[in-house]
């Protein structure tokens, strides 16, 4: 048995997604330097994930900041880092024609107006968490996705027509069906799965969504650089977190002052006078009860159970040559109900994918993204399967049997990696209001943080965000220099 070597630090960080990222960084400029991140991987970023490819890049995971204002921090810190250009790459999501299983193309502003409709049935279902107790009651037991349905026809029946054999009203149809897709890629999981009356939890910042010209990674590479040497120990898994080990009898005033253990795989156990925990939400569902000793309280069990783990993959689809014209804004797929009725799987997954986008710097790329049990049903497959459904999906759709075909296809790995085993949060019907709060409570108790919880699934209404990652690990960096800075003075004080 490998003997473990003792190293001690004021704060020993878990993960250097970018919410460890960010609380070493407030950490550091805030006077506290003797901080360790430990990861388990040979790299920094977490779920952000620009990898190289030919001349720029493709984003493996993270793909824009989710909304381009100064209420977004994350979007402030990238224009204050001269990360963005003058004129902002946004997201264009009504980019685009519509293509049906028949090869039809939908006129573009019958779209245009869908999602308009579409939009506007999710507002509505947005505003039922504000919704007084009786109505809540009431729609405790209805998915988001049943609620989007009724919104929807209520609308369409008002714009289109209540004739739903009338061919407008059977594309404007086809067109709801793929914004559920999109959707649900959004959310991260079947929408069935959501419950509407939480659905308003989540909050929205303003404007559209924005590209990062180099790539998402630039947002942390500054993070990265600025770092003391050293401070990030890699391809280092965290065995065990032991938070208080007065519970066994096994503490020892030797280490009052810092508390917490926290054993590696490589033969070292640091202790620390704090703890900031980053792990993804997949990795907590599946191990908390290995990692943390003695166990979480209940409370924060049960949000770690409760809370849903998102199911997204990308698939990137390259050409020697594109068959459509730079800038036409993607393949996107008109599903008709008989087109969805009959799914098998792993044969059937590619009908979740909405559309395949163009993607940004990437002039022979089209990407598609696949969620729920279709994305683990995907991942099962060759390269070559994927190639031939998504060849033939394209080539249906646009009516063009004579597409060039593409020479292969890259894609995502979220669900299948030990690491992550999942994409972002979502609520579910076994969670409340509360759990994404519960989940981000420091124990054994805010007053004494030794343990604390930082990440996407930790914040209660940007859940599943790049930005409310940011902001979590800036969160619990400022609840502990206060303490820290108080405890080495104190220290330097009697040691003078």
């Amino acid at each position: 048995m490998q003997q473990q070597q003792q190293k001690t630090a004021d704060v020993v960080i878990v993960g250097a997604g970018i919410a460890g990222l960010t609380a070493a960084d407030h950490l550091r400029r805030n006077g506290v330097t003797n901080v360790v991140i430990v990861e388990a991987s040979s790299r920094y970023g977490g779920r952000l994930f620009t990898a190289p490819h030919g001349d720029a890049y493709l984003e493996y995971g993270a793909n824009w900041i989710h909304g381009g204002s100064e209420e977004n921090e994350l979007f402030k810190l990238a224009r204050q880092r001269s990360l963005l250009s003058d004129n902002l790459n946004l997201e264009n999501r009504t980019k685009g024609f519509f293509y049906t299983s028949t090869g039809q193309t939908i006129d573009g502003q019958l779209g245009e107006k869908c999602y308009q409709l579409f939009f506007d049935a999710e507002t509505e279902a947005g505003r039922l968490y504000r919704t007084d107790s009786r109505m809540k009651q009431k729609l405790a037991s209805k998915s988001l996705l049943q609620y989007l349905e009724e919104v929807w026809q209520r609308l369409a029946e008002k714009e289109f027509g209540a004739d739903l054999n009338d061919p407008v009203r059977q594309q404007a149809e086809s067109i709801f069906l793929s914004m559920i897709l999109y959707f649900r890629s959004h959310v991260g999981n079947d929408l069935s799965l959501v419950p509407a009356i939480l659905h308003g939890t989540f909050e929205n910042v303003a404007e559209e969504d924005v590209k990062m010209p180099n790539g998402m990674r630039a947002l942390v590479d500054e993070f990265y650089v600025n770092l003391p040497k050293g401070t990030i120990e890699f391809d280092t898994t965290v065995t065990g977190i032991f938070w208080d080990e007065s519970s066994n009898g096994s503490s020892s005033g030797e280490w009052l002052d810092h508390p917490v253990k926290i054993t590696t795989d490589h033969g070292v156990t640091w202790r620390a006078k704090h703890v900031i925990c980053t792990l993804p939400l997949g990795v907590l569902k599946r191990s908390h009860d290995k990692i943390f000793h003695p166990p979480l309280p209940p409370v924060k069990v049960k949000a770690i159970e409760s809370i849903g783990f998102g199911k997204v993959e990308k698939v990137f689809v390259e050409f020697d040559r594109p068959f459509w014209e730079p800038g036409f804004g993607g393949v996107k797929l008109a599903w008709t109900a008989e087109d969805l009725a009959e799914k098998l799987l792993p044969r059937d997954w590619y009908k979740v994918i909405c559309s395949f986008e163009e993607v940004y710097r990437q002039p022979n790329i089209l990407a598609a993204w696949v969620s729920g049990q279709e994305a683990q049903a995907m991942l099962s497959l060759s390269d070559e399967e994927i190639l031939e459904t998504c060849t033939r999906v394209l080539r249906t759709f646009t009516a063009n049997p004579g597409m060039v075909a593409p020479v292969r296809i890259i894609r995502s790995n979220w669900l299948n990696d030990p690491l992550f085993c999942g994409s972002y949060s979502y609520p579910t019907f076994h969670s409340s209001h509360r759990s994404f709060g519960d989940l981000a409570t420091p124990i054994p108790c805010e007053k004494n943080p030794r343990l604390l919880f930082a990440g996407e699934a930790t914040h209660d209404h940007y859940y599943s965000t790049l930005h409310a990652a940011h902001i979590t690990g800036k969160r619990e960096a400022e609840r502990i220099v206060p303490l820290l800075l108080k405890s080495n003075k104190h220290f330097l004080k009697h040691k003078l």
